[in-house]
């Protein structure tokens, strides 16, 4: 009995170590396939473990690790549209040293605009992507002008521009719309990035090159930047880039959620039949309106589609909501209950909301109960809102307040029947780690529970609310410490200590 015992205890053991082994190595691939920088920062925002692997599980990873610092290009199918706007790298060779064309590859320009680039291609010059913004906002014409010019750029030069792939996008795509839209002719987009340019031993320098300035005149092509009213009319198709979880906190009315990462394949644009696909339900004989939170996400999709031959133009959320009615609502107070929490812990936030302070008014004063009074302002005149905003509110013409609910009183958060309250958790890199619905409890106070399934750290969490299809946001709210779990040591005790 004892033999068979241990026979069995043995044979157990070698199961176990095996499945061990085996899972401990299917980790080690996934942790180096997850070394792809596109795929893993666009949305899931998210790291490598020690192992003991069999002979053959050895092979197998140095493989999939060799694969990945060494990959092994295969361009996708580019069809005659698609050649007009990329260049791809299996077409540059140098030309001689003799020639007199400043680029030795054949451009008159070939701009880098990635934020901290420490390679270049051989004769590119630099301009940070974010040189083109202002608060998250594309500068004055003059300004963009003034750049390009200052960098050595006219608008009768080629130009190739390359980038890197961020998690807000692809920057080059941005740029190269910011050039369309000036009026630029002659650009393309690098159908690829450095590290394809290295890996086809193609030359390249550790500092930028720099040109003499020259003065750039544009002239601007308005079609591509689309307007207030022109998306409102109704008339356009409208794609909204952002993230699935942003598209669900709110959205331009009738607008399809295709999320800028989904154009990327491994930092590449996707192949025509894809992209096809991926667009299906856009019809092609109609203007389509791409927009997002920032340019390079929309201008990501924005140029997919411009590859394919829409006729696209770009535009922002943040002008979409400027014109809104608003909730004329603060946040007084926001806390988590427990604070800092332990990995893992439920962790309670609790909002209290309240009025604003109220809109000046020199024609008449707004009716209503003197506190926790919600209301809506029209922005620009107060005969005309969103859609059709008698339909939920009443509107006092000479005031522009648009009062929830179907009679004259100022109503409350908690007497607003479509008031929504959610709040959503980020990590140190502004990656969404957690979303938590938030339920009424009291008057005007809502409350959730987030499941802290998270690493040690700080994290921040924004509030989101919404009534009548009238959303605000309060960015980074509330500071959220998760530490971890301690062990406990006590049963260690020597007894009598």
């Amino acid at each position: 009995m004892i033999g068979n015992g241990t026979k069995w205890v043995v044979t157990l053991l070698a199961i176990m170590v095996l499945l061990t082994s085996n899972s401990l190595a299917y980790c080690a691939v996934c942790a180096a396939l997850k070394a792809d920088p596109w795929p893993n920062s666009a949305q899931s925002f998210l790291s490598d473990n020690s192992t003991v692997q069999t002979p053959s599980d050895q092979v197998t990873i140095q493989q999939a690790v060799a694969s990945k610092s060494n990959p092994k290009r295969v361009d996708p199918q580019r069809s005659s549209s698609f050649q007009q706007v990329l260049a791809p790298i299996s077409s540059f060779v140098p030309i001689s040293a003799s020639s007199t064309n400043l680029n030795p590859f054949g451009y008159d320009v070939i701009l880098d605009v990635s934020p901290e680039a420490t390679e270049y291609i051989q004769g590119a010059i630099s301009i940070p992507y974010a040189e083109f913004m202002n608060n998250g906002s594309l500068k004055p014409v003059s300004e963009v002008a003034k750049i390009l010019g200052d960098a050595g750029i006219s608008e009768r030069d080629s130009v190739l521009v390359y980038g890197q792939c961020l998690p807000c996008g692809v920057n080059s795509a941005y740029v190269y719309w910011i050039l369309k839209y000036l009026g630029h002719d002659n650009v393309k987009i690098l159908d690829g990035g450095i590290d394809d340019w290295v890996a086809a031993k193609l030359p390249t320098e550790t500092v930028p090159k720099i040109l003499p300035k020259v003065t750039y005149t544009p002239k601007l092509n308005p079609g591509l930047f689309a307007t207030y009213d022109y998306v409102k009319n109704g008339k356009v198709q409208i794609v909204d880039s952002r993230s699935f979880q942003e598209f669900g906190l709110g959205y331009i009315p009738k607008a399809l959620n295709i999320p800028y990462d989904q154009v990327m394949d491994n930092g590449q644009l996707k192949g025509e039949a894809d992209l096809r696909d991926l667009f299906s339900s856009l019809d092609s004989t109609l203007p389509v309106v791409v927009y997002s939170d920032t340019g390079a996400q929309a201008g990501s999709v924005w140029f997919a589609l411009e590859a394919l031959g829409y006729n696209a133009s770009l535009y922002s959320w943040q002008d979409w909501t400027a014109n809104q009615p608003r909730l004329n609502v603060v946040l007084e107070d926001i806390h988590a209950d427990p604070n800092p929490a332990t990995q893992g812990s439920p962790v309670k936030i609790t909002a209290l909301f309240g009025e604003a302070k109220k809109i000046a008014n020199t024609g008449s004063t707004a009716t209503g109960n003197a506190t926790n009074k919600t209301i809506l302002t029209i922005k620009g005149c107060s005969t005309c809102g969103f859609g059709s905003p008698q339909g939920f509110a009443n509107i006092n013409k000479s005031s522009g307040v648009a009062q929830l609910g179907n009679s004259g009183q100022m109503t409350a958060p908690s007497q607003a029947g479509s008031f929504t309250c959610s709040a959503m958790v980020k990590d140190s890199s502004g990656s969404n780690v957690g979303q938590v619905s938030m339920k009424q409890i009291a008057g005007d106070e809502y409350s959730g529970i987030w499941n802290a399934n998270v690493g040690p750290g700080s994290y921040k969490a924004t509030i989101v609310v919404s009534a009548s299809g009238i959303t605000k946001t309060f960015d980074n709210a509330l500071d959220i410490k998760i530490v971890g779990t301690e062990k406990d040591t006590s049963k260690y005790k020597k007894v009598g200590n």
